[in-house]
């Protein structure tokens, strides 16, 4: 998959609308504990809500803030369903419906104490995506929420006379909806609308601009950052696919010296692949070979005897048995390959292959219990994919024809890597290939 394309910006809104979403989740976290602290201190005093209302509408409140929370911690945390709905936009919709339910509760029982509470719903919109209807939709519910509060106000809650001077003086009388009722003449409604549903509405007409604001900077943000995205991803793909030019050609470099050593490098190239893949199912492997590190590895597999460019070819042709002193000019090959890589790929970014492709190519002659060569390392200190490359090499030379030996059957060259596990090679990668013996031998054609 190319970076950059529909899927992938896609991911970036995903991971946008997800981050919202936790986000608002807990906002209305905060909005629960508010509405508790709102019951507490209308009970010692600080309001003068009648005890009734004021304790329904907190628990109302807080039951509706606690709808969202409740829903995603089951379906995400308890469940652990395959699609989670901290991603989705049906959670933003219950998010922004709860918020209006709870504001609204909380407004018409204590306008005047939380009148900066009209612009909570629309301030969480504001998290969001750039969407129209969205935006519509919680201007159109803000806009209604003002006359709400206000007349809801008047008729049930708390109405402070220092601020509503509308109320008559003796407002205390008047404390049920019919009492209260008395007192709604047309007079006294318009009065209401021009001195306080009015100016509340011009504020929240402001908040909607502000709102659209941070939205729509939120949209340019996520436009950038996906376009920045696939300008590094694009720059990754190229310098990626110069990796691999490079790769095949000093591949065919190699083959064209040594057409047994260039049918070598396709097929350990695979028994590599194969290793990776069964480790990877393997608990103790599982965290170092992801999907990259083992692609990482296939790719570098090639790059193994790349070092016997430097090689004379009446060493790396010569059809007999090595003499000492050939065999010891043939281990410099190692060494070789180290440095190869090191010089070739130097310019390019990634630095994980190359620091794979370099240590597969150095040390992949070594042997577990230290009697390898160029450095004589031992066990783990020998890197993985130096481990992995080994099995690789020394399986296919078994099960290959040379001019010097003929090919030997699957099975018998498997009961060789079992024999020398411990010695040559890591005991523990063949202990959990064992399991796979069958693809192994089937593998060979």
């Amino acid at each position: 998959m190319i970076f950059g394309n529909r899927d992938d910006k896609e991911k970036v809104y995903l991971d946008a609308l997800k981050t919202a979403n936790t986000y608002n989740l807990k906002v209305l976290v905060v909005m629960v504990f508010l509405s508790i602290l709102a019951l507490v201190l209308d009970e010692i005093g600080v309001f003068a809500t009648p005890r009734t209302i004021m304790l329904i509408a907190s628990f109302v409140s807080v039951g509706v803030f606690l709808v969202p929370i409740i829903i995603y911690f089951v379906h995400d945390k308890l469940l652990k369903k395959e699609n989670p709905i901290i991603e989705t936009n049906l959670l933003k919709i219950i998010i922004i419906v709860a918020s209006f339910l709870g504001v609204t509760c909380i407004i018409v029982t204590l306008a005047f104490h939380v009148l900066l509470g009209i612009g909570i719903p629309m301030l969480m919109a504001a998290q969001y995506r750039n969407n129209k209807k969205l935006i519509t939709a919680v201007f159109i519910a803000s806009m209604i929420l003002v006359p709400i509060s206000v007349y809801g106000t008047f008729f049930f809650g708390t109405i402070d006379r220092n601020i509503l001077k509308i109320a008559t003086e003796d407002i205390d009388k008047y404390s049920t909806f019919t009492q209260r009722l008395e007192l709604a003449t047309s007079k006294r409604m318009l009065e209401l609308f021009l001195h306080y549903v009015l100016p509340r509405a011009l504020c929240v007409v402001a908040m909607e601009v502000l709102v659209i604001g941070i939205i729509n900077r939120n949209k340019l943000m996520l436009e950038k950052q996906g376009e920045l995205s696939e300008k590094v991803q694009r720059e990754m793909q190229h310098t990626s696919e110069i990796q691999l030019n490079i790769i095949e050609d000093l591949a065919a470099v190699v083959e064209t010296r040594d057409c047994e050593t260039g049918e070598h490098i396709a097929r350990t190239k695979q028994y590599v692949n194969m290793i990776a893949n069964i480790l990877k199912k393997n608990d103790k492997y599982k965290d170092v070979l992801d999907e990259k590190t083992i692609d990482q590895y296939t790719e570098a597999a090639p790059l193994h005897d790349v070092g016997k460019i430097a090689i004379s070819d009446t060493i790396l042709l010569k059809p007999g048995k090595l003499t000492p002193e050939e065999y010891e000019q043939m281990k410099v090959h190692t060494t070789k390959g180290g440095e190869m890589i090191y010089k070739i790929f130097k310019n390019l970014k990634d630095e994980a292959f190359i620091k794979h492709a370099h240590d597969i190519a150095l040390y992949h002659h070594e042997k577990w219990d230290g009697t390898g060569y160029p450095e004589g390392i031992k066990g783990e200190e020998i890197p993985l994919s130096a481990r992995i490359m080994a099995i690789a090499d020394v399986y296919d030379a078994l099960v290959s024809k040379r001019v010097y030996k003929d090919a030997m059957d699957p099975n018998d060259a498997f009961d060789i890597l079992e024999k020398d596990a411990g010695s040559h090679f890591d005991p523990n990668i063949i202990e959990i290939i064992k399991e796979y013996r069958k693809d192994f031998v089937d593998s060979v054609k």
